[in-house]
């Protein structure tokens, strides 16, 4: 009776770690240092294995297995401004390039609407062309998303939701995508 327990006990411990295994949020960090470009300071961040910089400073969270979020540490901008980046799981079944847009849009982004347009912004100094659309949800707001290839053949969504004036949006998105590496 007692090695029947002891191999039901392990099952048990085994199948949790497995299931904590595949929950481990994305390596996090914070603004690694200050870099002075262009007489304005810049920090540093690293999010899903990306390094970029950013002009204003962010707070970052896991916001589910493999995804994080960052936005703008101003408390009263948060909502006005957010990234989220989800990277997809290397194990199981795979997922077509729309079925992983639709899954980071629908999941992370609040919308499952099909994009209206399409928009391009530089990514690794690259142009990488995107979706585009406005949500009205919880307030009028403008949503991009991109799907990026890493050098490793891994895929990061990227997913933009802003409701700054364009400008204030485009400064942190341009300065955040060309600075990526």
């Amino acid at each position: 009776m007692q090695k029947k327990w002891t191999i039901i006990i392990a099952i048990v411990f085994v199948s949790l770690a497995g299931i904590f295994y595949f929950m481990k949020p994305l390596s996090v960090t914070s603004p690694t240092n200050n870099i002075e470009t262009d007489n304005s300071s810049t920090l540093t961040y690293t999010v899903a294995g990306l390094i970029f910089q950013s002009p204003s400073e962010l707070k970052t969270e896991p916001v589910g297995p493999n995804a994080t979020m960052i936005s703008l540490a101003d408390t009263t901008k948060t909502d006005q401004f957010y990234m989220v980046f989800f990277t997809a799981p290397t194990t199981g079944p795979a997922m077509s390039d729309s079925g992983l847009i639709n899954y980071g849009k629908s999941t992370y982004m609040g919308s499952a609407k099909p994009a209206t347009g399409k928009t391009s912004r530089l990514f690794f100094g690259t142009p990488l062309e995107g979706t585009l659309q406005t949500t009205s949800i919880p307030t009028p707001s403008t949503l991009e998303t991109y799907l990026l290839t890493l050098a490793d053949g891994k895929k990061v969504f990227v997913g933009i939701k802003y409701s700054l004036p364009k400008d204030e949006a485009d400064t942190i998105i341009n300065t955040i995508g060309a600075s990526m590496r």
